[in-house]
């Protein structure tokens, strides 16, 4: 083997490792999809009928561990305190159309905060 094919083959490990590891970093970056459900709630333990319920506007909120928490448990969910968190910030019963992504150590839940009636 020549000098030369020697150091192209080290030049094409090298690019391929580059490569693979560009690609290994860019997975891990991504957000990925969780769950999505029609009507979630951390507030209130039944569900109710959509129509009854008025819209507090889209909402978009994340929660990563290390952030304090909502639910005050000593290792809490991450889709709980997203939840609790989301609906707090727009004092939400319930939020609606909700789409759950990961990324890392962090949960982002996306939906429409929902209020439901006055009780009486």
């Amino acid at each position: 083997m020549t000098h030369r094919s020697h150091f192209t083959l080290q030049a094409r490990s090298r690019v391929g490792t580059i490569a693979l590891l560009t690609l290994l970093a860019s997975l891990a970056a991504c957000a990925h999809k969780v769950v999505s459900s029609p009507l979630v709630s951390m507030t209130r333990t039944k569900g109710a009928a959509r129509e009854s319920l008025t819209s507090a506007g889209r909402i978009k909120t994340q929660w990563c561990r290390g952030d304090p928490s909502n639910t005050g448990t000593v290792d809490p969910a991450l889709m709980d305190e997203v939840t609790l968190k989301a609906q707090k910030s727009k004092k939400a019963d319930y939020i609606g159309d909700t789409v759950y992504w990961r990324k890392g150590n962090c949960m982002t839940i996306e939906g429409v905060a929902l209020k439901a009636p006055a009780r009486k």
